[in-house]
């Protein structure tokens, strides 16, 4: 009884989520702003208030302008930089496709309309945007080169020469962004370096499963809080605005991010800011830079990742990896990725890895489990003289609880022992839950069969339908509860959940209908066994 009213609190709390997310998608507002209504305009606290207009100036020149576009190609990025400023207004991740069985690579960056997401870095103290030139159109890592630079131009006409360059690795979703500023004017120069990330985000055309499988918005790190995430909702009348040394800001997505990094010894100012309806921005403003007439400043001032959230990237930036969000059962998430990971090394199929890795939960908790399930096969044993003693004492509630323990006590069954060991399973399948959904490793991975993409719905939900007959097949092999309501809607939970994983990714539908078969067979099993037994004492007794 008890273990049937934890999966039921379960099955209803589920539920209530998917409401509260549908009625989220229809009641938020929405808005559209005109491509025209897109700049970078920033409001910071000192010491840099001073350059909040002339960053506003330079995106807004930069971004009105039809300026020269260059491209730029490694062996897993390709970018469009924008010469008014320098700006990467698309990027390509070309390991990761667009969709199955697709040439076109991932855009995580794009200028179009409905899709705006730029990076955007610059000095202040040059006026409007710098109109940049470069000595190629197409920059190409070619099979013997491990570096590619990126060299851009400018000269004012005071005698101010910059030029800012772009270094991309082999391999690497990491662009390093340093300037050389020379001075040949009579005045010094004074500006600061800064960065942001620039994206229009509306809800528009998602599913009520896409809205909550994870999470998109900004996110922050300093040294006083290595991760913390901030949702688009709370960008308007909640900016951030603090002042720290190193950390990193970035907007995070399902299984990709975008972040700014700023040196490790580096003061530097964080922001966050909504414009219009739907547009969001965050950076950061780096200390004041100044360069004395007839001398010249050479500075790194950032690194941009942009690319998939992966286990690995701690190396990029500390605390980096806290964007891949587990969910506060972290701990055992990275154990079973790592496990995971494990057995697709040896198996090479991500679907075979989920089956294997479920095997290994079962027989990690088998004994749990046969704990459970023969509780759960004694109490349907008496089932029978349970409904006797209900139907005897069913105007006295203290006889029929006096009368029911009694019960248990001459059969030696225990109703709570059913419960305890399913609760503690309970932490590994939430775990096991986030990983499966936040692993970008499973993205377009294919199973076997029609399962081409573990990461999508199952297209002809043959899946969910198997998932709903396990889950109706354990609901007969368990004792049923003793409130007809609730034995009611008990009844009807393998059609709810079926109804509700007809959306969910095939790898997590995958899990379930394993376990659940593994859970019949054992069940079987154990049922069997007690059945052998009583059957051999009734043996020996005639």
């Amino acid at each position: 009884m008890e273990i049937k009213r934890v999966f039921l609190y379960f099955a209803l709390a589920l539920v209530s989520l998917s409401i509260w997310h549908a009625w989220e998608e229809e009641m938020l507002p929405k808005g559209i702003i005109t491509h025209d209504d897109v700049t970078a305009e920033v409001t910071l606290q000192q010491p840099v208030v001073e350059t909040a207009n002339e960053i506003t100036q330079q995106a807004q020149t930069a971004d009105s302008k039809l300026a020269a576009i260059i491209t730029v190609n490694t062996d897993v990025l390709t970018l469009k930089v924008d010469l008014n400023g320098g700006n990467i207004i698309s990027a390509g991740l070309l390991r990761y496709p667009e969709a199955l069985h697709s040439d076109r690579p991932f855009q995580l960056l794009s200028r179009n309309k409905d899709t705006y997401y730029v990076a955007q870095s610059g000095l202040t103290g040059l006026g409007r945007a710098m109109q940049l030139t470069a000595d190629k159109k197409i920059y190409q890592l070619e099979a013997n080169q491990d570096q590619l630079e990126i060299p851009l131009r400018w000269q004012s006409k005071e005698g101010v020469s910059v030029v800012k360059t772009l270094r991309l690795q082999r391999g690497s979703y990491v662009v390093d962004v340093s300037y050389d500023v020379h001075n040949q004017s009579a005045k010094t120069w004074y500006g600061h370096a800064y960065t942001q990330l620039q994206r229009r985000w509306n809800k528009h055309a998602k599913s009520m499963f896409q809205s909550y499988i994870g999470f998109t918005g900004a996110a922050l790190s300093t040294p006083e809080k290595p991760f913390k995430k901030i949702k688009f909702s709370d960008f308007s009348g909640n900016e951030i605005a603090t002042e720290t040394k190193g950390g990193w800001i970035a907007m995070i997505q399902h299984y990709f991010l975008t972040s700014w990094i700023p040196p490790k010894e580096q003061n530097v100012s964080y922001y966050s800011r909504m414009q219009g309806q739907d547009v969001y921005n965050v950076g950061w403003v780096g200390p004041g830079l100044s360069v004395l007439p007839d001398q010249h400043l050479t500075a790194t001032i950032a690194k941009l990742y942009i690319g998939p959230k992966l286990q690995s990237l701690d190396e990029v930036a500390p605390g980096l990896r806290l964007s891949l969000d587990f969910g506060w059962l972290f701990f055992i998430s990275e154990f079973l990725f790592f496990v995971l990971k494990f057995i697709h090394q040896w198996m090479g199929n991500w679907g075979w890895a989920i089956v294997l890795l479920t095997l290994t939960i079962k027989l990690c908790f088998f004994k749990l489990s046969a704990k459970s399930y023969r509780s759960m096969s004694k109490m349907k044993k008496l089932q029978p003289k349970l409904e006797r003693i209900r139907e005897r004492y069913a105007d006295d509630r203290e006889e029929l609880s006096k009368q029911t323990f009694a019960l248990y006590r001459d059969e030696k069954v225990n109703p709570l022992s059913g419960c305890l060991p399913i609760l503690i399973q309970i932490p590994v399948f939430i775990a096991l839950y986030w990983v499966l959904m936040e692993s970008v490793q499973l993205r377009q991975a294919p199973f076997v069969l029609w399962i081409h993409d573990l990461s999508a719905k199952d297209p002809y939900y043959v899946l969910p339908l198997i998932m709903g007959l396990t889950m109706f097949i354990q609901q007969k092999l368990n004792p049923p509860p003793p409130d007809p309501v609730q034995a009611q809607v008990m009844a009807f939970l393998p059609i709810v959940f079926t109804v509700l994983f007809l959306s969910f990714p095939s790898g997590l539908v995958l899990y379930w209908v394993v376990n659940n078969t593994l859970s019949i067979l054992q069940q079987w099993v154990i049922a069997r066994s007690i059945e052998h037994g009583a059957a051999t004492k009734q043996t020996k007794k005639t």
